[in-house]
């Protein structure tokens, strides 16, 4: 990653995220919205105020530290990305769903069953009936 790349997601983060204008964050990290101007541009700014902005992201609850991931998302800066880390064919994943409604169905019924055994060892014999 270069510095205009760096500052186009300084940019989008800014826009997107923030919405909040050049000047609006120049005023929060106590600079110019020349030198934020900048920074976005790719073409100035300091670690300083780098920095200051990460602290920013990060006292507001937003994740900082992926503007500097080797796949940046807009998502991944508000904690809002969709996780896909397990690619499970949808068959398999139904089959499993299927397989586990089976073995929960034969365990109901397995516990019916017991369950009316102990009912009819409760009942009680009527008067006058032989064993």
């Amino acid at each position: 990653m270069d510095l205009q790349e760096f500052g186009k997601r300084v940019q989008q983060v800014r826009e997107e995220v923030l919405r909040i204008k050049q000047h609006e964050l120049a005023t929060e990290l106590n600079t110019h919205q020349g030198i934020i101007s900048r920074l976005e541009r790719g073409i100035g700014g300091s670690l300083d105020l780098v920095f200051e902005f990460l602290s920013l992201l990060e006292s507001r609850g937003y994740t900082s530290h992926v503007l500097f991931a080797k796949q940046f998302s807009i998502l991944s800066v508000t904690g809002r990305e969709k996780i896909n880390k397990v690619n499970v064919p949808s068959e398999a994943v139904n089959e499993k769903f299927k397989l586990l409604k089976q073995t929960l169905q034969q365990g109901y019924e397995q516990m019916v069953a017991i369950d009316s055994l102990f009912e009819f060892e409760k009942t009680p014999a009527k008067k006058g009936s032989k064993k």
